[in-house]
């Protein structure tokens, strides 16, 4: 202000009005401009706030169409993976056949054997046990047993379900009724009566107790020329499908034998005729058929006379088995 007044030779006191004026104004412009630029701030921030919020969304709808985008192409691999097992599975039988090498029952079939294991209404008890006490004390009690027949009805649905199909030939038919519940069905002489399939007759002439299914069907399983009975020259299969295949070997070897064994519940508890497993250890994967060729060599370095005792032994007190003595069966 005083430098003002000098330059405009103004006296003292006059001109402040003007000054304050002009300050009061700038001051003014100043508080508007800040006003204005935090208006412009906070819209920017709204801004920046919405683009936020709508890339946010974005991702999001991003992320659930990869997921769906990754599920889809998980039912896909899955779906190309089947496929080309099937195909696999087709070309494999495919080869095997212009080897000569015939499948007892191909895997392919596998899957309807297999859920008639889980839906077998078929097995009913033969023989019910009763025991009648005197007292509590009683450490004797009287024991009544009374045969529990099959019921015509029954026998019929049996007869139905485990009649051989014309296109199986036999050792298919003994895997499949073997598979499929034929373990556990124990039919009388009289039960078995009549003719199941074709060339296959159920009874066997032996009427010292009810046998199972699965012995009755091997006991007449045609001959013993391989060429006859169509018998694989190999088993073949995968590495997850060694319990199928021990199981199909436990079945030939049942039908070599032709033997009736009450104590057998299932062809996986014979005693392994190392002579067998040839067709399973051809059927093995590379990777295991030396150690096949090995556990056959020690079965067959086994004294037969040391394996029949051991077997026998097993059978009367399988619970007191001699130490030492092993049973080598198609279950082990």
């Amino acid at each position: 202000m005083t430098v003002v007044q000098k330059e405009a030779k103004v006296k003292k006191g006059k001109g402040k009005a003007i000054i304050c004026a002009v300050l009061g104004a700038c001051l003014a412009a100043v508080v508007e401009e800040r006003k204005r630029r935090s208006c412009q701030a906070e819209a920017v921030v709204a801004s920046l706030q919405a683009a936020i919020t709508a890339l946010q969304e974005q991702l999001q709808e991003n992320k659930r169409a990869l997921e769906e985008e990754k599920r889809q192409n998980l039912i896909l691999k899955e779906e190309l993976r089947n496929q080309l097992l099937r195909e696999t599975d087709t070309l494999a039988e495919v080869l095997l056949e212009e080897k000569g090498i015939r499948q007892v029952y191909p895997w392919g079939d596998l899957k309807g054997v297999k859920e008639a294991v889980k839906n077998t209404p078929h097995t009913c008890p033969l023989v019910k046990t009763a025991y009648v006490y005197e007292d509590d004390s009683d450490n004797r009690p009287q024991v009544i047993t009374k045969e529990i027949p099959f019921t015509a009805t029954e026998l019929a649905k049996l007869r139905k379900d485990f009649a051989r199909t014309a296109r199986e030939s036999e050792p298919e038919y003994v895997w499949r009724v073997s598979l499929s519940g034929g373990d556990g069905i124990l039919l009388s002489e009289k039960e078995a009566e009549g003719y199941w399939g074709p060339g296959m007759f159920l009874t066997t002439g032996d009427h010292r107790a009810p046998w199972l299914l699965t012995h009755r069907v091997a006991h007449w399983a045609g001959g013993l020329n391989p060429l006859e009975r169509g018998d694989p020259l190999a088993i073949t299969g995968s590495v997850d499908q060694l319990v199928e295949s021990a199981q199909k070997a436990a079945c030939l070897q049942m039908m070599y034998n032709r033997e009736l064994k009450p104590n057998l519940s299932s062809p996986m508890l014979l005693p392994v005729d190392p002579e067998r497993m040839t067709p399973l250890i051809r059927g093995l994967p590379n990777s295991l058929k030396p150690i096949g060729i090995q556990l056959q060599g020690r079965i067959q370095n086994t004294p037969g006379e040391e394996r029949i005792a051991a077997a026998l032994e097993g059978m009367v007190t399988p619970e007191h088995r001699r130490p030492g003595r092993k049973v080598w069966t198609r279950g082990r």
